[in-house]
């Protein structure tokens, strides 16, 4: 089991891919499609739109404390698929 140093240790380490996919869906939306094709074999097409979730949640902790966790990029693709803009 964790102590506590140590668990605060692990929530604030970043590794080069987190901040670069953060960078990616925030900079570059567009291509996180064709990524996420790549990666997973799937076929979207590119015109879905890419929404950034928040990835800060606050859980309680056998104490009753509030703890923030910050979780990996959280996103959801959007099929605008017979969707007409007025």
């Amino acid at each position: 089991m964790m102590n506590v140093s140590e668990r605060q240790k692990m929530e604030t380490i970043n590794t080069p891919y987190d901040d670069t996919f953060r960078t990616l869906l925030q900079d570059c939306p567009e291509l996180v499609v064709p990524l996420i094709n790549e990666l997973f074999g799937t076929n979207y097409t590119g015109r879905e739109v890419v929404v950034s979730n928040e990835n800060e949640i606050f859980l309680r902790n056998p104490e009753g404390k509030k703890e923030k966790r910050v979780t990996d990029s959280n996103l959801t693709l959007i099929s605008l698929k017979g969707i007409s803009k007025r």
